[in-house]
């Protein structure tokens, strides 16, 4: 069962032998990490405007919930952004609220957290839930503010 409420400080095993805590809240951010028998992960992820923030879904860094959403993975000196939408296989593009056209994310590609941060981006996200499921493919819109997001890198080297 996918557990929706969280409060800062507590750890849950969320899958036998997956932990995730709630570490801290941040400007809508979500800071968590993620014990395993391989290591500890950390992430943070944030909705986009009006919808609830996503929970672990106990598989190391992956959540539930609303899309589209903005995550920021910290795992040792790589930290990057992604925009989520509901399922895995997605088409990703975004730009700075009000800007004329939109940069599409090559799988593969990263978003550089300094670029987004304090903006307010419109996400387009069209995903499927397998390679080859055309026929139900989504796609999520939506606006997520992006202050805080070299913040929460802070927040987290710190405790590392």
């Amino acid at each position: 069962m996918v557990r929706t409420e969280w409060i800062i400080g507590e750890e849950q095993e969320v899958s036998p032998g997956n932990y995730a805590k709630l570490l801290a809240e941040h400007e809508g951010w979500r800071v968590w990490s993620f014990v395993t028998a391989s290591g500890t992960y950390y992430a943070a992820n944030k909705p986009a405007e009006g919808l609830a923030h996503a929970v672990p879904l106990g598989v190391e860094q992956a959540f539930f919930g609303p899309a589209p959403r903005a995550s920021i993975i910290l795992n040792g000196p790589r930290r990057y952004v992604v925009f989520h939408g509901r399922h895995l296989y997605a088409s990703v593009k975004y730009r700075e609220a009000g800007a004329r056209f939109l940069t599409s994310v090559e799988r593969g590609t990263i978003v550089e957290p300094h670029v987004v941060n304090g903006k307010r981006v419109e996400v387009v996200i069209s995903s499927m839930p397998g390679e080859r499921a055309f026929s139900k493919g989504v796609e999520d819109h939506g606006f997520i503010d992006m202050t805080g997001t070299v913040d929460v890198i802070g927040i987290v080297d710190a405790l590392m």
